[in-house]
Parts: structure tokens; sequence; C-alpha cells
């Protein structure tokens, strides 16, 4: 069904962005920045220019950053946010550990958009010297998975992160609230991700949904119908 299409396809974009993150923490250029002194202000700005043109190449990923062991980014394809610690931040801590990590997606208090968050470990001669990171904008994944999805005349698909918030959805009003009206029941679908469930949603209408978990990310994928589109009611 949808649901389950969603989930598939969405495993398969995340995976394809993984993958593009590995590929960049290879580069030759990261590697070779590592080799030399990674507190070179114009070492750091030489690789900021490459990173700006690997984002180029990969229409997934809107920035990369590049962080030195202690947790602060040296390198970026911002470079406005050069020197920016971010020790204690989970997808830091993790892939310095030596696995790649995907954070649950999450509001950016700089751009005010939804994005995911992918980092992997720097490694030269197979030690761990460093992290690089790439964000996935939200917006861009919606465009090209979730809003094609129809579901009859009415029917949509949004997604949600494991707090119930909805992060994924046509009405960007309703993006990482708490208080929306459905909240109840959004949180028992991301209690019980895989299922179905007739509720009111955020705007008081009557729906049936159909929801299923995607493993890579921990979104919850759902397709949404109206109540009065099926012959029924919701309860």
């Amino acid at each position: 069904d949808e649901a389950n299409a969603l989930a598939r396809m969405t495993a398969s974009v995340i995976g394809t962005s993984r993958q593009n993150v590995v590929r960049a923490s290879r580069d030759r250029s990261v590697r070779s920045f590592f080799e030399g002194d990674i507190q070179n202000s114009d070492r750091q700005l030489e690789l900021a220019t490459q990173l700006a043109e690997m984002v180029e190449t990969y229409n997934d990923i809107d920035r990369i950053n590049v962080f030195g062991p202690e947790g602060k980014i040296v390198s970026s394809s911002n470079p406005a946010v050069i020197g920016q610690d971010f020790k204690t931040r989970p997808y830091f801590i993790e892939a310095f550990k030596g696995g790649t990590f995907i954070a649950e997606p999450f509001q950016s208090a700089i751009t005010k958009q939804g994005v995911i968050i992918i980092s992997t470990p720097v490694r030269v001669n197979n030690a761990i010297v460093g992290v690089l990171n790439a964000t996935i904008p939200l917006p861009a994944y919606y465009e090209e998975v979730v809003k094609p999805v129809q579901i009859g005349e009415r029917g949509y698909a949004y997604a949600m992160n494991s707090q119930g918030q909805v992060v994924v959805h046509s009405n960007t009003e309703w993006l990482f609230k708490d208080d929306l009206p459905g909240m109840a029941q959004y949180k028992k679908m991301v209690a019980d991700p895989d299922g179905t469930i007739a509720f009111t949603n955020a705007a008081g209408l009557g729906s049936f949904a159909y929801h299923v978990k995607e493993t890579l990310s921990g979104m919850v994928r759902v397709v949404q119908q109206f109540a009065d589109c099926l012959g029924g009611r919701a309860e």
C-alpha cells in the first residue's frame, strides 16, 4: 500500500544520502586537510571552497561541515560557522565513535526549516581524526517523495518524528508544533508506528490513517484520508 511504499522510498532516499556523506568523508580533499594543520585559517577556507563545490554535486545536501577531534567545526561549505562547537551533539559524539549516524529530524535554529543530519567519521590511515556531516533539507524531501503521494481525491501523506511532531506536511504551519489539536492521536501513532487509526486531525476533521515507521531516519510515514471520503466517520 501507499504507506509502505512511502517508507521504502524514504529508506532509499535516506540510504542514498548516507552513501553520499560517507563518500564525501573519503574525498581526497578532506583526508589531505587532516594530514596538515587543521587550525590554519587559509587551509580551512580552501577546504570550504571545495566543500561548497561538493555540495553542488549532490541534489540532496545543502551543507557539509567538517569537525576536528574536539568537536569544533574546522571547515564548512558555509564558512561563517567555522569555529562553532558541537562536541555535545549526538551526531558528533556517535560519529566520532566510528559509526555513521542519522539524527532524527529537527528544526534548524538558523534556517527554521526541518532537516536531517547525517554524520560519519573521517579516517586517515585507519585512525578517526574528525567527523564530517551534512544537512538534508526536509522541504526538498517533501517535494520529491511525499507531495506526489495522493490517496483518492483528498487523501495525502506526511511524516512525524518520535515525539509525534509533524515534520513534513503540506501545511507548514503545523511543523514541529507540540500543541496541535490532534497531538494525542499523533503520539499514539508513533508509539505503535505500524498500523491504522481513526481520529480527528489538527484541522478538526474526521480522518483515517495508515502509518509505518521508516527505520533509518526514525520518521513515521502516514497516509491519510478523510472519513467522509471513505463513507464513514472517525471515532
